[in-house]
């Protein structure tokens, strides 16, 4: 997507700045890369599986960078508390 970045956090996180349109938007398309890393990749001795969590959200009007981060990572946390390999959404204040 035009202006997107992904750059590391901390461990084994990152951030992905995308510029969907909306809320519903931007969970569809961690949705889909959540389905994308489910595929199986398979070696010559294995396959390996993977899930991945996600927190999403959407910056308001004048909003700092560090209060979104910090939503989307509380929402990545409660995807995980929720059973891991999941989208958690949250909208902006």
């Amino acid at each position: 997507m035009e202006d997107s970045t992904t750059g590391p956090r901390r461990g084994p996180t990152c951030n992905s700045r995308l510029r969907p349109p909306g809320l519903d938007e931007a969970e569809a398309i961690a949705q889909k890369v959540r389905r994308a890393a489910e595929t199986p990749v398979v070696t010559s001795s294995r396959s390996i599986t993977t899930s991945l969590s996600l927190g999403v959200t959407i910056r308001a009007a004048g909003e700092d960078v560090e209060s979104v981060i910090g939503r989307a990572d509380r929402a990545l946390y409660e995807a995980k508390r929720a059973g891991r390999n999941r989208v958690v959404a949250v909208p902006a204040p």
